[in-house]
């Protein structure tokens, strides 16, 4: 990495954090929450990288807000997209490609497998133990990755509304609640009412799942199939390193 480094991360659980974290000590920005987002000022001698998860084969959709609404400026972007080991759909190019019409300059684009919030076991190792090669590539000492040319934007949210049919949703257990309000604190898109369910904004994070202490929150599964499909997938996927023509 060369220039001005500046790191994004948008983590309702954990993992794009610890990679944010784990691959430099410069000048980091947390996105998880919206008073977190304000608008950054870019320059073409910056060189930022932005570390998203992956939810129904996209990046969430404040994450491409947050992008659309930016002017890159010329500013280098490299991009980490993290998922569950089971589907990551197109969603570092279609990531990259919303950063080049907004003026940035796409380089680098990196697909890490972490933990998956559906999955009762864990097949996948900790993201702490990919950070050495996912260093070593951004700081050129392992090859440019695989070729990609970046292709005409296509839209984000669509595909995502059609899974979340299937996916399911957040549920609340009024008689485990202990009021604390930690869901309301870590909800990334405001999505939690005042009576604490869940509206539908709801992006299927599981940060409130995550924080409740009286497990209170659960995500359900319209298709309970799912889960045990989600399940049997889950494994150590790939971590996969391209380069942006």
């Amino acid at each position: 990495m060369d220039g001005n480094k500046r790191i994004f991360y948008f983590s309702p659980t954990g993992n794009c954090r610890d990679i944010a974290y784990g691959i430099a000590d410069e000048e980091i920005t947390d996105l998880t929450l919206p008073s977190g987002r304000s608008p950054t000022v870019f320059s073409e001698n910056d060189d930022c990288v932005f570390v998203f998860p992956v939810y129904n084969r996209s990046v969430p959709d404040v994450c491409a807000e947050y992008l659309k609404k930016a002017d890159g400026h010329g500013a280098k972007a490299t991009f980490i997209c993290v998922y569950g080991g089971v589907t990551k759909g197109k969603s570092l190019f279609r990531v990259a490609a919303l950063a080049k019409k907004s003026g940035f300059r796409p380089e680098k684009g990196i697909y890490v497998a972490a933990e998956h919030c559906y999955c009762d076991k864990n097949k996948i190792p900790p993201v702490q133990e990919k950070l050495p090669k996912i260093v070593s590539f951004l700081n050129g000492e392992n090859g440019d990755g695989k070729k990609f040319r970046l292709k005409k934007l296509k839209n984000f949210s669509t595909l995502q509304k059609y899974l979340k049919i299937f996916t399911g949703k957040c549920t609340f257990s009024a008689e485990k609640c202990s009021s604390c309000g930690k869901c309301l604190a870590v909800c990334p898109t405001g999505a939690i009412r005042n009576d604490l369910t869940a509206d539908s904004d709801c992006i299927l994070c599981s940060a409130c799942v995550h924080a409740c202490p009286a497990k209170a929150r659960k995500l359900r599964f319209n298709l309970p199939f799912l889960k045990n499909v989600l399940n049997a997938l889950s494994k150590d996927g790939k971590t996969e390193f391209f380069s942006f023509e």
